[in-house]
């Protein structure tokens, strides 16, 4: 089973062959990772580790003044005032 159809399994509430897998790590051990298996990318360490899930980071395109954590902007305020 390849694991988009793992993933959509587990959502529907249906069996899969195996939980579908997460991956997270620390900047120092990813760099570790890239070392040991002679890769460049995040996405080629989660393929070889057989990692299930990939996480989606959209680009803020809202006001410049609420760029900051979570859209709050340094004054406090969030889009809704």
């Amino acid at each position: 089973m390849d694991a988009y159809t793992r993933v959509v399994k587990t959502i529907k509430h249906e069996t899969p062959d195996k939980p579908p897998t997460d991956f997270v790590a620390t900047p120092e051990i990813m760099e570790q990772l890239f070392k040991h298996f002679r890769v460049d990318s995040a996405f080629e360490v989660q393929n070889l580790l057989g990692i299930d899930m990939r996480w989606v980071y959209p680009r803020f395109t809202g006001p410049k003044e609420l760029s900051g954590a979570a859209g709050v902007g340094v004054e406090g305020k969030d889009f809704l005032g």
